[in-house]
């Protein structure tokens, strides 16, 4: 066989595979294939993100690999989030998958972050309630971003409060003021509750009893997780309310533990004190002997 004669079996093989891929991406719905002719990323297509020879379905482990190949910023600032730590949400997840919009639309799944309650609902149930929702929406100001970010998200921290309130709130002005004064009142509750488990863990060293003490600081970090939660919806009295309860259940804790460590000291110096006493009497009846073996 000639190289020419050759040649028309490989193409039409090549034709077979392409029109493989091209039968096996044509499987959308028309709901769905009509969100993607709508979508940012009908002017690439299907092969950009689905390749030439791998399998249809992309693992969602490959998906932030994949968009950074044309996102490669919001890549590097997703991989430091906790998001990524936690492989937890991934792209899809926010920016959903064939029917992506410009975030800055309304139709688009991440408009102004609020997706972020689809995960995080308790958070979102308060910040409904609370003054920031009508006051971003009439600014258009990004939800949970503006405090959070988005793709560089950080376990939230007591640093990070006054550079995510001065963002918006001058210093000096009653809003700012607020969110220091809840800040003081959680800075407060955390100190409390890493010297709780400090000495839960010394006392577990002794090999004492802490199953209630272990209870309460169990029950003072649900409560310290319900005041987070309430502060989303900036309601400083159900904060302060929480707060007050979270504080007082840390007491509880801390009482536990030191009434444990007391006693724990009390038996040691009994017991020491019994040694002295029974080595002093020891002592006196060897000295009596010794008298009576001289005499």
């Amino acid at each position: 066989m000639t190289p020419r004669l050759l040649a028309i079996p490989l193409f039409i093989g090549f034709l077979i595979l392409s029109c493989q891929d091209i039968l096996a991406l044509g499987s959308l719905d028309d709901a769905e294939n009509d969100a993607f002719l709508k979508s940012v990323h009908e002017i690439i297509g299907c092969e950009s993100c689905h390749l030439p020879g791998k399998a249809d379905k992309i693992a969602r482990s490959d998906l932030p690999g994949l968009c950074s190949d044309c996102h490669p910023n919001q890549y590097k600032e997703f991989a430091r989030s906790v998001h990524w730590q936690g492989k937890g949400a991934v792209c899809i997840d926010c920016h959903g998958s064939h029917d992506i919009r410009l975030v800055r639309k309304p139709e688009s799944k991440a408009y102004r972050s609020l997706v972020c309650g689809s995960c995080h609902m308790g958070p979102k149930e308060h910040f409904d309630q609370g003054p920031h929702k009508s006051g971003m929406e009439k600014t258009g100001a990004l939800a949970c971003a503006s405090c959070h970010g988005n793709h560089d998200v950080q376990h939230p921290t007591m640093a990070a409060i006054e550079p995510a309130c001065v963002r918006c709130h001058t210093q000096g002005t009653p809003e700012f003021q607020m969110g220091q004064q809840v800040k003081n009142l959680f800075e407060g509750i955390r100190d409390s509750l890493s010297l709780a488990a400090l000495q839960i863990e010394t006392a577990d060293d002794l090999g004492l009893n802490t199953r209630k003490a272990m209870e309460f600081a169990n029950d003072a970090t649900g409560r310290f997780t319900k005041a987070r939660l309430i502060w989303h919806g900036l309601d400083l009295k159900k904060i302060e309310e929480e707060v007050r309860s979270t504080s007082k259940t840390t007491e509880k804790v801390l009482w536990t533990v030191s009434s444990l460590l007391d006693s724990h000291r009390l038996r040691r110096i009994g017991l020491a004190t019994a040694w002295i006493v029974i080595l002093a009497n020891v002592a006196l009846l060897l000295l009596k002997k010794s008298r009576i073996e001289r005499e």
